[in-house]
């Protein structure tokens, strides 16, 4: 616990690693399945944004005089920790995803068949 941050990804660490999966009901399962979306969505925009600040990083160096200047020092070591907090909290969004999936597959193959595929009877085809 004590090399744990209670940031994003610490604290998404400590709530999965105490979680049971096979707890929850299938509607939590679902729920949790659906982090992937968010967590694609994330890295998509963590992804403009890196681009983003590279172009600055980029422009800023290949001039004489100093441009802006934002990213000197200690900035840039800062904001590479930044990311790779970001970088982690989507990994662990991932993971809790794959995990949820994972159970939800395992539950539905460890179903009898005859509750996996119920036919409703309906006075049309009787």
């Amino acid at each position: 616990m004590r090399n744990r941050q209670a940031d994003a990804a610490g604290l998404l660490a400590f709530f999965t690693d105490r979680l049971d999966l096979k707890t929850l009901s299938d509607d939590e399962l679902e729920f949790l399945s659906f982090a992937s979306e968010s967590a694609v969505n994330d890295a998509l925009s963590l992804q403009e944004q890196v681009s983003g600040i590279a172009g600055l990083i980029a422009q800023d160096r290949g001039q004489k005089d100093p441009g802006s200047g934002c990213l000197q020092g200690d900035n840039q070591a800062g904001l590479l920790w930044k990311i790779a907090g970001d970088v982690e909290v989507i990994a662990r969004m991932m993971a809790i995803s794959a995990d949820a999936d994972c159970e939800r597959l395992t539950r539905a193959t460890s179903q009898p068949e005859s509750e996996q595929f119920r036919r409703i009877s309906s006075a049309e085809h009787s």
